[in-house]
């Protein structure tokens, strides 16, 4: 039982509630450091560029840098810090899910300043409306499709989301219209009702298999800055991949038909979620469940297979996007690595086909669950070997983490808190013209890896995955 009288859930919801209202102005407060949004949005919004231009003169004689960035620290500081507070305690059940549904649309009013992919899938969405053309064989640049390019950053590289992503889009397309802002609030929704959506299988799946762990599963994921401002803040797209991933866990052992289904949409979404695929067919294998595989494979198969179909002539240069985003380097071991060693191909690839042996190997051996196994695998390549590290892609193990035991939990946690303060860690980087300084890269790299590197290896309880 719950003491109420020990009860701070309403407290520490309260004081994120009030942070993430602050965050809202902020958010405007931070657009207006950039010259190229500022022009982007004047080229749509004529009559706003004259007061953004203003205001921007006026808080750049007021430290608009500094004190935006410092406002964001102590911001972040006391979400996370109401966020580990929850996470020490037993808290009330009906509080646990309200609040995270709070910050979410209280964030929804925000501007997407962390990152410019928002515009990119809103400029997507044009060009599907517009030119009629394949995503995945034409990059948006190739449309006439206005001054929303030049608030975007991947305008001359074809879509690297698969078609179910595409499909949901299309709807925020068509609520947005023409219309910029309308777009941006509709493509936020649409990732928010996801957002809700992992909140509610993780709350069935801990409602059947584990009543115990149901409270710090749902803070755990819920309740966590990253995925708050990432969701409903910057509007990114995982959370859509996250939802179908713990879908296809959710009904692996009750229906392999839907399991495979829902793996082969997560994987349409984005592609990492392909690397599930190995753990689960081993298993089943290893378990002699025949039948259950083969249904699981012809699931997945047949919705692979017409995903390919309808992707036509754009289904092998989206493999050809795939391929070259690996070739982006960014706040990350291999971006260092080839700073000193810039003419060494495939090595990091190499790496991470050993570790997927390695960690199948380990399945076979029984040393630990295909989920558990399949989040290690990510959360190494996050930290060691992909080559551009974006601050939201801790996401992709996050919404499984409440499924994992505690020593994992812990260090995806952290993972998690420390890529949100990256952004001001890089902010101060670039006040200080220091971004080609191969000491502030790697003082950055490190400030994300190590406090996760020592919740790992610092917790004592070795607890398996719920799955």
């Amino acid at each position: 039982m719950i003491d109420k009288k020990n009860d701070k859930t309403l407290i520490y919801g309260l004081i994120s509630v009030l942070a993430w209202i602050l965050y809202i102005p902020l958010s405007w407060i931070l657009l207006l450091r950039d010259q190229t949004l500022i022009h982007g949005l004047g080229e749509i919004y004529p009559r706003l560029l004259p007061g953004l231009l203003a205001w921007r003169e006026n808080l750049l004689h007021l430290g608009l840098n500094t004190i935006a960035t410092l406002v964001f620290i102590a911001l972040m500081f006391v979400i996370a810090w109401s966020y580990f507070q929850m996470l020490k305690r037993e808290n009330n059940i009906k509080k646990i899910l309200i609040f995270p549904i709070v910050f979410l649309f209280v964030t929804l009013f925000s501007f997407p300043v962390l990152s410019t992919d928002i515009f990119d899938y809103v400029l997507t969405n044009e060009q599907v409306a517009v030119c009629r053309t394949n995503i995945w064989a034409l990059p948006p640049s190739s449309c006439p499709t206005g001054p929303l390019i030049l608030m975007t950053s991947w305008s001359n590289i074809t879509s690297p989301y698969g078609i179910v992503n595409q499909f949901f889009y299309n709807f925020s397309g068509i609520i947005g219209g023409k219309d910029l802002l309308l777009s941006v609030v509709a493509n936020k929704l649409l990732v928010t009702f996801f957002g809700i959506g992992v909140i509610i299988v993780l709350y069935k799946f801990f409602k059947e298999y584990s009543p115990n762990n149901l409270t710090r599963g749902l803070i755990l994921f819920a309740w966590n800055p990253l995925f708050i401002i990432e969701t409903a803040g910057n509007g990114h797209n995982d959370i859509i991949m996250v939802f179908f991933v713990l879908l296809a866990i959710y009904f692996w052992k009750k229906s392999p038909i839907l399991s495979g289904f829902f793996l082969a949409v997560s994987i349409q979404t984005k592609f990492m979620s392909v690397f599930l695929l190995p753990f689960v067919v081993l298993y089943m294998v290893l378990k002699r469940q025949f039948k259950q595989l083969f249904e699981f494979l012809t699931s997945f198969g047949l919705f692979l297979f017409l995903s390919i179909w309808i992707m036509g002539e754009g289904f092998v240069p989206y493999l050809h996007r795939l391929i070259f985003g690996s070739s982006i380097y960014w706040q990350s071991f291999p971006s260092l690595f080839q700073h000193f060693f810039p003419n060494i191909k495939g090595l990091f690839l190499g790496l991470l086909v050993t570790l997927l042996i390695v960690q199948l190997i380990r399945l076979i051996r029984h040393k630990d669950s295909p989920l558990s196994l399949y989040c290690q695998t990510i959360f190494i390549y996050l930290i060691l070997l992909i080559s551009a590290f974006w601050n939201w892609y801790p996401i992709w193990i996050l919404g499984l983490a409440p499924l994992l035991g505690k020593k994992w939990q812990n260090a995806i946690v952290v993972l998690s808190i420390s890529s949100v303060f990256l952004y001001p860690l890089r902010w101060i980087m670039l006040r200080l013209n220091k971004q080609e300084d191969i000491l502030f890269q790697s003082v950055i790299y490190l400030c994300l890896i190590a406090p996760a590197i020592w919740a790992l290896f610092n917790e004592k309880d070795n607890s398996q995955a719920l799955v």
